[in-house]
Order: C-alpha cells, then sequence, then structure tokens
C-alpha cells in the first residue's frame, strides 16, 4: 500500500512543505542488517472524518535538548495531534503542506537471532519515513536527513538524523525528552488520511540488574 501525509480540505489531509532541496523519489527505506517484526494493526479515530486532517506548527526548538536551529536544507517535520482529526496538523520548516500520509517505521534494537537486545540504534537496523503530498499522490517525499517531532496528547516523540546520507547509527530518539536511543526496538507511526488509519506506538528495551529485562511498548496514538 502506498504511504501518505496532512491540511483542512475535502478529500485530503495537508503537510507543510518539503525543503526545496529535497529530491523526489518512489519511496525510501534505509535497510540495515536486522529483521523486520510484522507492523500492528491500524486503528481510526472514532466518528470523524479521515479528510479533516490539518497538520499544524510547532515550537521544537524551545524544547530541550532542541534549541539549535536545525540547517535550513533539512526537514524539521512537527506532527501534534490532539486526538482526533481536527486537532491534527503537520508542518515542515515552518509552512504547512497538503498531505495524504505520514509514515514513519524504526526496527532496530536486535540480537543476530532477531530477538530485541540492548544497544538500540547502535546494533544497526531498518528505518523508512516519509510523507505522500496532494501534489503528488504517487510520491513519497523522504524526511530525513532532518528532524521529525511527534506531540500527542500523553507523549512526545523527536527523532533527528542530519547524517547527509541518513547513516542510521547516528539517529537519536528521545520520548518525553528522554534519550531513548541505546533502548529503542521499534518506532512506527503511520497517519493515513486517505484510509482513516491512525497507528503511533514506540517499543523499548530495558535492562535490569536485579532482574529479568524488560520489553515495553508504549501507544502513542
Amino acid at each position: 500500500m502506498p504511504r501518505s501525509g496532512v491540511a483542512i480540505q475535502s478529500n485530503a489531509l495537508s503537510i507543510s512543505s518539503l525543503s526545496p532541496s529535497l529530491e523526489r523519489r518512489d519511496g525510501l527505506s534505509h535497510k540495515f542488517e536486522k529483521s523486520n517484526p510484522k507492523l500492528r494493526k491500524a486503528k481510526s479515530f472514532p466518528d470523524l472524518s479521515p479528510y479533516h486532517l490539518s497538520l499544524f506548527t510547532s515550537i521544537a526548538r524551545n524544547l530541550n535538548p532542541f534549541r539549535e536551529v536545525i540547517s535550513p536544507r533539512m526537514n524539521d517535520v512537527v506532527f501534534k495531534t490532539g486526538g482526533d482529526w481536527d486537532s491534527t496538523t503537520l508542518f515542515n520548516n515552518g509552512q504547512e503542506v497538503p498531505a495524504n500520509e505520514l509514515f514513519v517505521d524504526a526496527q532496530t534494537g536486535r540480537n543476530d537471532f532477531g530477538d530485541p537486545d540492548a544497544g538500540g540504534v547502535s546494533l544497526g537496523g531498518e528505518f523508512t519515513a516519509y510523507i505522500v503530498t496532494q501534489d503528488a499522490p504517487n510520491d513519497q517525499m523522504p524526511i530525513f536527513p532532518g528532524r521529525l517531532v511527534i506531540r500527542a496528547p500523553k507523549h512526545e516523540i523527536v527523532v533527528e538524523n542530519t547524517h547527509p546520507q541518513f547513516l542510521f547509527e547516528v539517529t537519536k530518539v528521545w520520548l518525553d525528552q528522554q534519550d531513548v536511543s541505546n533502548n529503542l526496538v521499534d518506532l512506527h507511526i503511520e497517519i493515513d488520511a486517505v484510509n482513516n488509519n491512525v497507528q503511533g506506538y514506540i517499543t523499548l528495551y530495558k535492562s535490569h540488574f536485579f532482574s529479568s529485562d524488560e520489553v515495553a511498548t508504549i501507544t502513542l496514538l
């Protein structure tokens, strides 16, 4: 299924415009060494039209540790939702972009047998992140290199990778302003307004010295 991104319009979403230097191409999937788990079944916001997803601006630069301004040649994508379509917005570099879908999927933090393990992004993995705009519904616009902020009612996720070739191992991930880069196992965000699918979760590996290690999944959307 082609993936997509979001502004208040009939039959469409709205996501902010991509930086001028961003090359359009069919999909962006940075694959590395580890195996991929099955994605979870999507859910939808209840009793709300899938065509009223309007994506809005953010103040990520005011959040610790993001006071510095990201390079204007890179994407600075901010997604925010209050839990329904009318409160959902997405901006890129301060500008709103009409779009159909936002898709982010990262699998990492696994050992040679494919089981969750300590180490997070340092163990390698796979990362796919893109937006599908209304203007180019058949193209997947890559988000990285750059920064992505996901703000949900109870949690905030920040993903940053400013490496020009999007080197996986330099990816940084924060959950509620805590660095969880070395604990990450899965991160999945899908906002598909056309099909009214919404899902978001993060899975972390937690090591314990005196007890068994733990794999915890936190629902974001």
